[in-house]
């Protein structure tokens, strides 16, 4: 369609949906950057730009977008809707109630979605009448679901909580929890898997250890992510040995010691960037950038010796444009020289080029 349409826009919107729902999620961001060079202030890449980086865990890139989605008014109900559900999916709760409750209901007359994404917003905006009159709308149309039906149980019980009510049109599972979310995570590219390992490793609890197992028995990840998972399993829980299944090896470890030098030097330097740098710029920080350098040294057994002196080069490489950061002032921040700095910038950039 793009190639007989070349400016037919949601043509490469749906593209770049389509690529980040088979886990290509560079292909899905440069869709999309694509898109906002060509046809600037297209509101369906805004939004769908503002998703993905929120499901990406690049939570300040998200929240930039969605301050200026907030200053939007559309007038085409087709706007208002995106614009609603957007805000549906990111949990800002009164401006998706806001846009979907000014639709035209009898253009939605049989759209379970918007009904359930409607008595959603309302019931987290505490419009309790209103939600009710949303689900039992949708169970008139879902004749055959359940999920309409078990809302309006639970409500009517006054047994229904904030965390039980999910924008997606299904019964929540009562024992969903963080652990959970992030080992969904775990079935993404390469990248986002990296990045979901690190913050298991921040986040670690029996669930978490239990899904680090799978993984290293998993037959399709890549080595050097079992070895990452298995040297978390190892610093949390050092008194159990950990078991990788690899190409029909089985190779057990009993230390952290026996892991590549890269693996733990590499995660001393994301602690070093996790005291200075926000969640959101960090995961974005993991993604772009070290995701590459870190696979690099695992390849090349190369250690990050001055974990100070890296940290401070990769934050200034990877944030120089984002929030004008000086070499001087990240030698400042991670108290190394700043010829430190200049040398592993220089490192970082040889890297970058070599791949």
């Amino acid at each position: 369609m793009i190639d007989e349409h070349p400016h037919f826009w949601a043509a490469y919107n749906n593209l770049a949906i389509a690529y980040f729902y088979v886990n290509k999620k560079e292909e899905a961001l440069k869709t999309l950057e694509t898109i906002l060079t060509k046809n600037p202030g297209n509101l369906y890449a805004i939004c769908n730009l503002a998703l993905f980086y929120h499901f990406l865990g690049f939570t300040e890139k998200s929240k930039r977008i969605v301050e200026q989605l907030k200053k939007i008014y559309p007038i085409h109900e087709e706007h208002r809707y995106k614009l609603g559900s957007t805000f549906a999916l990111l949990h800002e709760h009164e401006y998706a109630y806001r846009w979907l409750s000014s639709l035209d209901k009898n253009k939605l007359d049989s759209e379970i979605p918007y009904y359930h994404w409607l008595a959603v917003s309302a019931f987290h905006t505490n419009r309790l009448r209103v939600a009710k009159l949303a689900w039992e709308h949708a169970a008139r149309i879902d004749e055959d679901g359940e999920v309409a039906s078990y809302y309006l149980k639970k409500l009517k019980e006054n047994s229904l909580t904030r965390s039980q009510v999910d924008y997606q049109y299904r019964i929540p599972r009562e024992d969903s929890s963080y652990a959970e979310i992030l080992a969904e995570g775990l079935k993404g590219d390469e990248r986002s898997k990296l990045v979901h390992l690190l913050i298991l490793r921040k986040n670690f609890n029996q669930q978490a250890y239990d899904t680090l197992k799978k993984f290293c028995q998993a037959p399709n990840e890549t080595l050097y992510l079992k070895e990452l998972a298995a040297y978390i399993m190892l610093h949390q829980a050092a008194q159990l040995p950990v078991l990788i299944n690899h190409e029909g090896l089985e190779i057990v470890y009993n230390d952290a010691s026996q892991l590549p030098k890269s693996i733990a030097t590499g995660v001393r330097v994301i602690e070093r960037l996790q005291r200075h740098v926000p969640t959101g710029f960090l995961n974005d920080i993991i993604y772009r950038l070290w995701s590459v350098l870190f696979k690099y040294a695992y390849e090349y057994e190369m250690q990050f010796s001055n974990e100070r002196g890296w940290a401070a080069a990769v934050e200034y490489v990877a944030l120089k444009h984002e929030s004008k950061i000086t070499q001087k002032d990240a030698a400042e921040k991670y108290h190394v020289s700043q010829a430190a700095v200049q040398y592993y910038v220089k490192k970082i950039k040889t890297i970058l080029k070599l791949l």
